[in-house]
């Protein structure tokens, strides 16, 4: 409620209370809105350790994790850490590693694959990413 303001006055610190409170009392669903929250807020060591942690959404938060150490990169455990991470969410169908891995293809990275690959990787997912980025940016649904 206090997240969202919905009929409260919106309040991120005491949302963020209320996580921490819930995590620690077991609720394991509340790692993955801390690790968005500190990432929001720039705090990506924390952001990094949240996303770790989640259990309840593991594609998202492998998306996320990736996101985090491309930021900081100097958060990798090794040399290779995001492309590995990026590789794992795409692959488990998340649609927004899915795009950011069909641009790093597009722009020559071979890890990944071909440019054409990416090309159709990128043309085969559009649909997808037209209608999500419509809607909200944290948004994880699955093809």
């Amino acid at each position: 409620m206090y997240w969202y303001g919905h009929a409260v006055r919106k309040d991120r610190d005491r949302s963020l209370h209320h996580y921490q409170l819930a995590h620690d009392g077991g609720d394991e669903s509340a790692a993955h809105p801390l690790g968005l929250s500190h990432f929001d807020a720039g705090r990506a060591e924390l952001a990094l350790e949240w996303f770790r942690k989640d259990r309840n959404r593991p594609i998202s938060s492998l998306y996320w994790q990736y996101r985090t150490i491309e930021a900081h990169p100097h958060l990798a455990r090794h040399a290779d850490e995001a492309d590995d991470i990026l590789l794992a969410a795409a692959d488990s169908g998340h649609l927004f590693a899915k795009r950011d891995m069909a641009f790093r293809m597009m722009k020559g990275h071979k890890r990944f694959g071909t440019r054409r690959q990416g090309l159709f990787l990128w043309l085969g997912i559009y649909p997808d990413l037209f209608r999500l980025g419509l809607a909200d940016v944290y948004d994880e649904r699955l093809r």
